[in-house]
């Protein structure tokens, strides 16, 4: 399993998240996040199991495991503060996976978070969906609106470099537009 999510799993009452029932049994998973279900797993021939780069609630040992709140928005996407931002193990993800489950790109670098995964940043997250940026998002209050079009305006007005909208060290009409055209679009 890699860059999973299970939320709110159940089981009907029969048993944990994994049955590993033999000696050749084994269970791999990286850069998963596994909250909100039955117990963990019932490993009760000495299956192989490794686990790395994991949210998982009730803990696991190994290798960049985590146990805390991952900070779920809009179900299984994780929101800003999570601990699931870039914590996850590059090494782990397919060659030929390049998109997180809604399409957008699977590696994406949160300016505003320390990586603690490993890798060549950016580093991937923790889970089915990567964190997205949001700089349309100017207030940082997780909404697009007239509030952050007033906010970047007056920046702009002021020649803040939040205003520098297209990275150019210029702030100019083009700033102006660029953002203007985000904003109408907002974000994900």
């Amino acid at each position: 399993l890699v860059n999973c999510t299970v939320k709110d799993n159940t089981t009907n009452g029969v048993g944990p998240f994994a049955h590993c029932h033999s000696a050749g049994d084994s269970l791999t998973m990286s850069n998963c996040i596994v909250r909100n279900g039955p117990a963990p797993i019932s490993n009760t021939q000495g299956a192989q199991i490794a686990i790395t780069y994991t949210n998982f609630e009730g803990g696991w040992s190994g290798a960049g495991n985590i146990d805390a709140d991952p900070v779920f928005v809009h179900g299984f996407l994780i929101g800003p503060g999570s601990p699931c931002i870039d914590a996850g193990d590059n090494g782990a993800i397919p060659a030929w996976l390049e998109t997180d489950y809604s399409g957008g790109p699977r590696y994406l670098d949160d300016p505003g978070t320390n990586d603690t995964g490993v890798g060549a940043p950016p580093i991937v997250d923790m889970g089915v969906y990567e964190f997205q940026v949001c700089r349309v998002d100017v207030n940082d209050d997780h909404l697009v609106n007239t509030t952050d079009f007033l906010a970047f305006l007056n920046a702009w007005a002021a020649g803040d470099s939040l205003a520098d909208w297209n990275l150019d060290s210029e702030i100019d009409t083009l700033d102006f537009l660029a953002y203007l055209n985000d904003w109408v679009v907002g974000c994900p």
